[in-house]
This record gives structure tokens, C-alpha cells and sequence, in this order.
């Protein structure tokens, strides 16, 4: 029985080869290249879904991250508990808060004109936008929190202040800047 030593390439990474056993003696006829095929075949397959479970382990782990922060805010919205006279108030400057928090992007990136001016290196440009984006977040938070005071209390506007700042940072995870 023969051996064909098989390399698999994965998105540039190159793994050992694999001897795979051919049952007739090695000679090039039809039947040993499609037996070649094949098994060629089962192994670009066993790869691809080896690649697949890794992708979706990593996947699974900033979804993780992602339930974690919406857990968190959810535990600082119930220890805020809004009166009935703050409810309408509440809701309205949370959903102006969210408005003036999603438009952040747009509005640095008009700002700096980074799209027509490049820079080099890459990781400078990020980490460029990654502070105007966090120094802008944190205008919008603190005029949030500021229109916040009129309508809760003390103790209720620490927990708004980091429901506040846990939303910030999600939206940096989630944007890909953190």
C-alpha cells in the first residue's frame, strides 16, 4: 500500500501534511486521480469545518461580551427605577441620549476628513479615531447626564452615569475600537 503526502492551506497558514494510504499501488491513471480527488476533497472539508468551529468559538465569545454589557445595563436601568413623574422624561432623553450616541461616527468622520487624507501607518490612523470617538462619547454622555439631573434624583443619576459609561464602552466593542 502507498502513501500521498497531502498539504492543506487554510487562509494562508499552511498545515502539515497529511500521508494518506491508497489502497492500489501509486501510478497515474484516472482512478488513483480521482481516488487523489477525493480524498483531497475530505480533507479541504475536515479543514474548513475545523476553521468553522474556531471562527464560531470566537464568534460566541464577543457574543458573550455583547450579552454581558446588556446584562449590566439592564441591572443599572432596575436600580435606577424611574418614579410614574419621571418615566415620560426618562424615556425621552434616554432615546435623545442613544440618538446623539449612534450619530457619533458620522459626525468625527466629517470632522477629521480621515477618508480623504490617509496617514500611514494603519494603526495610528485607529488609534487616532478610537480618542475622537471616545472624547466625543464622552461630550454626548456628560450633556446626557447633565439633562439627566433635572429629572432623577442623586442616588438614581450615579446609576444612570454608569449606565451611561457601560453603553460607551459596548458601542466601542461594538464599533470594533476597543
Amino acid at each position: 500500500m502507498a502513501t500521498v503526502a497531502v498539504a492543506l492551506t487554510i487562509g494562508g497558514w499552511v498545515a502539515p501534511k497529511f500521508l494518506v494510504p491508497i489502497s492500489a499501488p501509486y501510478c497515474d491513471t484516472k482512478a488513483s486521480r480521482w481516488r487523489e480527488g477525493i480524498v483531497s476533497i475530505k480533507l479541504r472539508l475536515s479543514a474548513g469545518l475545523l476553521y468553522l468551529g474556531a471562527l464560531s468559538a470566537v464568534l460566541a465569545s464577543s457574543t458573550q461580551a455583547a450579552n454581558a454589557y446588556a446584562d449590566e445595563m439592564r441591572f443599572q436601568l432596575d436600580k435606577i427605577a424611574a418614579t410614574e413623574e419621571q418615566t415620560q422624561p426618562f424615556r425621552d432623553l434616554l432615546a435623545k441620549y442613544f440618538s446623539d450616541r449612534n450619530n457619533v461616527l458620522d459626525r468625527v468622520r466629517k470632522k477629521t476628513h480621515m477618508a480623504y487624507a490617509p496617514c500611514e501607518p494603519k494603526k495610528k490612523c485607529d488609534q487616532i479615531l478610537a480618542k475622537r470617538i471616545s472624547r466625543e462619547l464622552r461630550r454626548v454622555a456628560d450633556q446626557s447626564v447633565e439633562a439627566m439631573s433635572e429629572v432623577l434624583m442623586k442616588d438614581q443619576l450615579e446609576h444612570y452615569e454608569k449606565f451611561v459609561e457601560i453603553a460607551n464602552s459596548q458601542f466601542m466593542m461594538r464599533a470594533g475600537l476597543k
